[in-house]
């Protein structure tokens, strides 16, 4: 191979990979649309149909820009027919409300950059229902909830959502059918 084929043999495939490095950085997941994130997780993430357990589900808010929002806001309403059991973990700042079966938090979050953190955690219980309503939920094979994050500008701005899924394991037993293969 002579020199100048060399060349341009290794300026393409520099080419290609400033290309695929492109395409890798459009691919990344879009930011929320504010400073405000949240993640939330349940546990179990898989039960079985006669499970009386209850779901504990944690949810974290994060402010990841300067400066601290004065006005955040997080809330999380239970999916039918599940009840809320109750708060285990709530934040030492701002006010954790609970109605019915909807948890919220108002309070400032403050900056990255500042002592106190910018982080917010609750943890809390639901306690699914009774036999007489099990059957519902087993219809769907899962139960989803959403937690909503975001600030107050009069009305509730969503800058980002999260959704925890507990799925319903269910079992087929089918007839063990036996047969003499030794004839």
């Amino acid at each position: 191979m002579r020199a100048s084929q060399k060349t341009l043999f290794i300026f393409t495939i520099l080419a290609a990979l400033c290309v695929l490095a492109v395409a890798i950085v459009d691919a990344a997941p879009a930011a929320p649309n504010g400073a405000i994130i949240i993640s939330k997780t349940v546990s179990p993430q898989l039960i079985e149909p006669d499970y009386t357990g209850v779901l504990t589900y944690t949810i974290t808010v994060t402010n990841t820009a300067s400066p601290g929002v004065l006005n955040a806001y997080m809330e999380d309403t239970l999916p039918t027919l599940l009840s809320f059991g109750e708060l285990v973990e709530k934040p030492t700042i701002g006010t954790t409300e609970v109605t019915g079966e909807t948890i919220s938090w108002t309070g400032r979050l403050p900056a990255p950059s500042e002592v106190n953190p910018s982080v917010v955690t609750f943890v809390f219980t639901a306690e699914l229902p009774g036999p007489e309503s099990i059957g519902l939920l087993l219809a769907e094979n899962q139960i989803v909830n959403t937690a909503r994050a975001g600030h107050i500008d009069g009305t509730f701005i969503i800058e980002d959502s999260d959704t925890a899924i507990t799925r319903i394991c269910r079992h087929i037993y089918l007839p063990l059918v036996m047969s003499d293969f030794m004839q």
